[in-house]
């Protein structure tokens, strides 16, 4: 294993006596280089965050105390929490009673009814025909009825809470009242007279 390159010469002598087996020479060829290291495989990419999970809805305004199969909470396309007969028009015999459970304004953002027959009902006051209640003030345990009668029927109602408005901040305190003017001070008293008068050579007596 004698490392040999291409252009190294050796020689063969013997001498004058003697002969023997003699000699033979192989070349190996040099073993092939081993392969480059691979290289490493790539950063696997970090992992995408979780989308954030979708706010939870409003609490509802409203609870179906009863008549569940003709009254139903809903949400309008502003986000306010609302109850309705449901789509299209109501039907015969309905009844349901229906328990605020928030304070706020009650608005009809749609109401159409048989007058007299077919109304709702909230503290006392009948609401019927096309009139229903317009930012009525409410607290929360209020409860008003739903009720039809057993013919006519029309598309319904749909009645939703808008919460109270936010106080008005308290009015800015007055601003404190500006310091006295201060008074000028007193002139500066006269010199008293003098109790002497240069007759002459005033250059030289002062």
């Amino acid at each position: 294993n004698l490392p040999v390159t291409a252009g190294t010469r050796f020689t063969w002598r013997s001498d004058y006596s003697v002969t023997s087996p003699g000699w033979t020479v192989c070349l190996e060829p040099p073993s092939a280089p081993s392969p480059p290291p691979l290289p490493p495989p790539p950063p696997l990419a970090p992992p995408q965050p979780s989308p954030p999970p979708s706010p939870a809805p409003p609490p509802s305004a409203f609870r179906i105390v009863s008549g569940s199969a003709y009254c139903h909470v809903s949400t309008s396309s502003d986000g306010r929490s609302c109850v309705t007969d449901g789509d299209g028009n109501h039907g015969n015999n309905e009844a349901c009673t229906v328990e605020v459970l928030q304070t706020g304004l009650l608005s009809a953002t749609e109401f159409q009814t048989e007058s007299g027959y077919d109304y709702i009902t909230i503290g006392g006051t009948r609401y019927q025909g096309t009139s229903g209640p317009s930012n009525l003030p409410v607290t929360a345990g209020t409860r008003f009825t739903w009720r039809s009668d057993y013919s006519v029927t029309s598309p319904g109602w749909t009645v939703c809470l808008e919460p109270p408005s936010a106080p008005s901040p308290p009015p800015l305190p007055p601003p404190p009242p500006l310091a006295p003017p201060q008074p000028s001070p007193p002139p500066s008293p006269a010199p008293p007279p003098s109790a002497f008068r240069i007759v002459s050579g005033s250059a030289y007596c002062h």
